[in-house]
């Protein structure tokens, strides 16, 4: 089963950065405003501000090449973040996993 969390309501953008705060290191699919649809990873717990835009939230958020979000695409926002790694918010299991290398994250089973 898959979640996914819409950004376009402000409440809807706190309970996605709330969701993410649990979600530190799972590797997630993002789906942009201009419907691209890119893998990343959480790297971060999130804060959310009341007001911020999304875009300060998805700072927390990197591209598996290491590129951070906010300076890959400019004008388009998140859409729908959905975690890729896992059944049920958990990481996959310990003999599988994405692992950093000189190619960027890889999923590498062992």
């Amino acid at each position: 089963m898959n979640y996914y969390y819409n950004t376009n309501t402000h409440a809807q953008r706190l309970q996605t950065a709330n969701q993410l705060e649990k979600w530190k290191g799972i590797v997630v699919d993002i789906t942009l405003s201009n419907g691209t649809v890119v893998k990343g990873v959480v790297i971060d717990e999130v804060t959310p501000v009341p007001g911020d835009p999304i875009e300060s939230e998805v700072t927390y958020l990197k591209y598996v090449n290491g590129v951070p979000y906010k300076n890959t695409i400019q004008g388009t926002h998140i859409l729908n973040v959905q975690q890729t790694a896992g059944p049920d918010m958990t990481p996959p299991p310990p003999t599988c996993g994405w692992v950093w290398t000189s190619y960027g994250y890889q999923w590498i089973c062992r």
